[in-house]
């Protein structure tokens, strides 16, 4: 993880600190990341443009993936979860977030009325509900809306240098 970590920039500002645990995840209101055995393995992101993920482009994607979510928690919610569960979840107001997918009201007004209402993104009464061509890998609104602003995220292989590595492999060729 050491290794890798150098080579991919993970988003938000104080940069987040990581460590290893059982699965990959942001834990909103700290700035621990935690990364997994499996982020070196192979996965299919979801809306992915160069499925399967492979070693380090798959770490890259994990590490952005997860940053993305404790970047979006600093800007939306100053990465405070208290006041979000408290004073923020079912409210109206364009700050607030009135389904409780951690998406403010103000960026699901696609109808640009100034209210979360009828006709707007991941508009719905029961949270997690599915969408037209979401994968049903994906639990949440917040996980769809971040999975698809990183499709094409991939590691730098010129500094993937073990082997197994995608250095040692024909560009755009992970199993030759």
């Amino acid at each position: 993880m050491y290794y890798w970590l150098q080579t991919v920039n993970p988003l938000g500002t104080p940069p987040p600190t990581f460590k290893y645990g059982s699965s990959s995840f942001f834990t909103p209101g700290t700035i621990e990341i935690t990364l997994s055995d499996g982020d070196a393995g192979s996965y299919s992101a979801p809306y992915g443009i160069q499925n399967p993920l492979e070693g380090i482009d798959n770490f890259a994607w994990t590490v952005i993936h997860e940053s993305q979510h404790y970047k979006d928690w600093i800007d939306l919610w100053a990465n405070n979860f208290q006041d979000w569960i408290s004073n923020r979840v079912g409210n109206v107001a364009p700050d607030e977030d009135k389904d409780a997918d951690m998406i403010p009201n103000s960026t699901e007004d696609v109808n640009l009325n100034g209210f979360y209402d009828v006709g707007d993104l991941y508009d719905w009464a029961v949270y997690n509900t599915p969408t037209p061509d979401r994968p049903l890998s994906i639990l949440n609104d917040f996980e769809d809306w971040n999975c698809k602003r990183h499709s094409g995220v991939a590691g730098d292989h010129t500094k993937d240098w073990g082997n197994p590595g995608m250095q040692h492999k024909t560009k755009d060729y992970y199993n030759d």
